[in-house]
């Protein structure tokens, strides 16, 4: 008899990633989905979050969702390959620890990884992605 597929249906819901903070850090992300998601469409927003003094105070920094989950992996790689990017140049966080225009601009493009050393492309994301599911 041929083995039956075992198939799956994928239920988008809100979800929250490194929740206790990337690397040891006070950053996390956040998915947003359906009604909750701030976009106008309903598609999935995504912010990145920083934790405040304690687990539920927590605030965005930046005011309009990322691109998509590829622009956190990146934003993720920033703070555990380069972090001191986010602390001098073009690039620094802004003086209420928000993510400066010139870093939201290009998060999410394949442009952030020339501009900053180890920064994944969009595509290498998406091959990290899709080894996820290989698994």
């Amino acid at each position: 008899m041929p083995k039956s597929k075992k198939t799956t249906q994928w239920i988008s819901k809100d979800k929250t990633y490194d929740r206790g903070g990337i690397e040891g850090t006070r950053y996390f992300g956040i998915k947003l989905t359906g009604e909750n998601s701030t976009k106008s469409n309903g598609a999935n927003s995504f912010y990145i979050m920083q934790l405040g003094k304690t687990p539920f105070d927590t605030k965005p920094m930046h005011k309009e969702s990322l691109t998509d989950y590829k622009a956190y992996m990146q934003f993720k790689s920033i703070v555990v390959d380069n972090p001191e990017v986010l602390k001098k140049g073009k690039f620094k966080l802004n003086s209420n620890g928000t993510l400066p225009k010139s870093l939201l601009d290009i998060l999410g493009t394949d442009k952030i990884s020339k501009e900053i050393a180890g920064v994944p492309t969009r595509s290498e994301c998406q091959a990290i992605q899709d080894s996820w599911s290989k698994n």
